[in-house]
């Protein structure tokens, strides 16, 4: 008998479009025999997909910690990573072996990649859909670009694909060319 392929792949939410769009094609057309797939988000909310999905695998919504002030959020951009690397922790110790995580957002690729490192699963991708910002955008938010920087480091360590929607993408993620463009496959961009 065939072993069925596991695929826990971590979005923002469930809404309607983009990457979402993405995870939901191959989880419908896919025979769940030969692959399984399950779904981390970062809300617990139910728009669009979320009321479909269960029929293809299983949901764990966490709700990632926010704040209103300026410094909060700075602040929390660093220690949302810890926050998502332990419930990321708990889901893979709990669940059955995954063969792959593959992450899309990338303010959380490196704490979920890191925490499928641990639990030594096979393949880890981190997908960016995030171009570097233009020069007129570069000194809006530093802490975010610091934080890709921490975050290249740690994923350059613990992802075994990056990929980026755009070399662009990919290059401001991960580092100059230590990540790769993968086109979308759906719509061929």
């Amino acid at each position: 008998m065939k072993k069925r392929i596991r695929v826990l792949q971590v979005l923002h939410d469930f809404k309607k479009g983009g990457v979402q769009a993405e995870v939901m094609w191959p989880a419908r057309l896919l025979d769940k025999e030969d692959v399984e797939f399950d779904v981390l988000l970062y809300k617990d909310s139910t728009v669009y997909y979320f009321e479909d999905f269960p029929r293809y695998g299983n949901l764990y919504p966490i709700v990632v910690p926010k704040t209103s002030t300026r410094v909060g959020t700075v602040l929390r951009t660093f220690t949302n990573f810890f926050f998502v690397k332990k419930k990321m922790s708990k889901i893979l110790e709990s669940a059955p072996q995954y063969d792959a995580v593959h992450s899309h957002h990338p303010l959380y690729n490196a704490a979920c990649l890191s925490a499928a490192k641990k639990y030594n699963i096979p393949v880890r991708i981190a997908h960016c859909a995030v171009n570097k910002p233009t020069r007129k955008d570069f000194n809006d938010r530093l802490y975010v670009r610091v934080f890709y920087k921490l975050s290249a480091v740690i994923l350059n360590g613990c992802a075994t694909n990056r990929y980026g929607v755009t070399q662009n993408a990919a290059d401001y993620m991960f580092g100059k060319n230590k990540g790769r463009m993968l086109k979308n496959p759906t719509l061929g961009l």
